[in-house]
């Protein structure tokens, strides 16, 4: 799998875990909804770092530098939750969805920049 393989992988999950993300704090959190959530975001994680070391193979310094972001923004939303899930407020769920943004706005500029296969 290429940068450009991994990068639209890694911004298909987060769409689907923002989605996800949405329907726990409006719907409700059922613990089905809930593991899905926490499961899909861990999964998150260990792509960004996938996408992160093809990134560093590939001596691709923007690819590098969009990968830390992404993965930076990842961690934050993942320590937003964690937060929510201990009594955080309206404050901490916006916190979740600026960081998921920055991740899908870092993984989405990664796709655009990395190189194309020949």
């Amino acid at each position: 799998m290429g940068l450009r393989t991994t990068a639209f992988a890694v911004l298909a999950a987060l769409v689907v875990e923002y989605a996800l993300g949405a329907a726990v704090t409006l719907a409700g959190a059922s613990r089905p909804l809930v593991a899905v959530h926490i499961i899909l975001g861990l999964l998150l994680i260990l792509a960004a770092l996938a996408f992160l070391v093809r990134a560093a193979l590939a001596r691709a310094a923007s690819s590098i530098t969009l990968g830390a972001l992404g993965l930076l923004s990842i961690l934050a939303a993942a320590s937003a939750g964690f937060r929510f899930v201990d009594g955080g407020g309206s404050a901490v769920v916006m916190q979740m969805a600026l960081a998921a943004g920055v991740a899908m706005l870092a993984y989405a500029t990664a796709l655009l920049l990395a190189p194309r296969p020949a």
